[in-house]
């Protein structure tokens, strides 16, 4: 921001200043001489209180009009300072709320990638369990009743159906079957 300075004061401005504050002390300071009793080619020299007055009067005008240029051009860069403050401003807000916008963004990919993380951990456990299903040996039976041969166990039927059914030459002693599991399946 640019400093004013006042215009230096004339040499008739500091005369005047010390002529209207200028009071004696004491009466032996005071001029005995009165202004009429000077000699008339004195007040020639001296220039009227009316020029003196003009003259001031145009320094004072001169004065203003630099003041209001100054003030005009302070006003100027105050509303420059404003605008770029108010532009500023608004650029901030903007950021601010594309930030807002991005951190709740940010958010919900957060809680999606967990819901995702979580249902790929239960498909991988899926995807396990079937490998190790589609290793092991399946045989399925339709068409076995409930009540076959009441007593016997689901084990008992299985066996029974191979060795009737798949190896009817041999026997249940001459052979090393073994059934690892069975159960029940509806259907």
């Amino acid at each position: 921001m640019a400093t004013l300075q006042a215009p230096p004061f004339s040499e008739m401005q500091i005369n005047l200043l010390q002529l209207s504050t200028y009071q004696p002390a004491t009466p032996a300071e005071r001029p005995v001489a009165s202004i009429a009793s000077r000699p008339p080619e004195h007040f020639s020299e001296a220039p009227s209180v009316e020029v003196i007055l003009n003259q001031s009067l145009k320094e004072l005008q001169d004065l203003k009009v630099s003041q209001t240029e100054a003030h005009r051009k302070t006003n100027k860069q105050l509303g420059q300072i404003n605008t770029s403050i108010l532009h500023l401003s608004t650029h901030v807000s903007q950021v601010e709320q594309r930030i807002s916008d991005s951190e709740d963004s940010n958010n919900k990919h957060e809680i999606e990638i967990s819901r995702i993380k979580t249902e790929l951990k239960k498909l991988q456990l899926k995807l396990e369990e079937a490998e190790n299903r589609s290793e092991s040996s399946n045989l399925r039976f339709l068409g076995i009743s409930q009540d076959y041969e009441a007593g016997s166990t689901v084990t008992k039927v299985v066996s029974d159906l191979i060795y009737k059914n798949i190896f009817p030459e041999k026997t249940v002693a001459n052979t090393d079957l073994t059934i690892m599991q069975v159960h029940r399946a509806p259907g």
